[in-house]
């Protein structure tokens, strides 16, 4: 966490050095710089988390790589194949939108990153709109709590690895 957080802070305080020095820093500014930060870094730690959890599943980088790719891709994926199947195949089909499925696409970190990155630029772009982001930071606040838990589960049912080995189940890492 320290290799990300230190450079990037470092930088977000020489921003706002310049920013001040040529007299277009502005108390949003800032407010708005600090607010990217933590979401920045509450984004890392759950990428993380679930990058962490791939490679405790499979033990070998590529596999790892690629596990990791799915837990990132599982939820836009059903997300997708949700409103595109019934539009594709059905010709008789009426849409019926139901919201929870939105939560889908926020159960990947990446694309709930994307999500809020999205809403803060509309906020920052557009006066007068409220910020709305809860929703997704939520969704993947619950995705980084369950891979936090279950690379501790992984780690505290087999606290010995080796290079090249699976740290839970020999099996996951077909599956994965």
């Amino acid at each position: 966490l320290l290799l990300f957080f230190i450079p990037y802070l470092v930088n977000v305080l020489l921003a706002l050095v310049v920013g001040a020095s040529k007299e277009i820093l502005t108390g949003t500014a800032v407010r708005n710089t600090f607010l990217g930060m933590g979401i920045h870094l509450f984004f890392y730690v759950v990428l993380y988390l679930t990058a962490a959890a791939a490679m405790l599943l499979t033990g070998k980088i590529l596999t790892g790589i690629l596990g990791t790719l799915v837990f990132l891709a599982i939820g836009p994926a059903i997300y997708g194949l949700y409103y595109t199947l019934p539009q594709v195949f059905w010709k008789t089909y009426i849409s019926t939108e139901v919201d929870w499925m939105n939560v889908l696409l926020d159960l990947s970190p990446a694309a709930g990153f994307l999500s809020v990155y999205n809403r803060i630029s509309y906020w920052a772009s557009v006066e007068g709109v409220e910020l709305n982001i809860t929703a997704p930071m939520v969704t993947v606040l619950i995705t980084g709590i369950v891979m936090g838990i279950l690379c501790f589960w992984l780690v505290k049912k087999r606290p010995s690895e080796g290079a090249e080995s699976s740290m839970a189940f020999p099996a996951t890492e077909g599956v994965i």
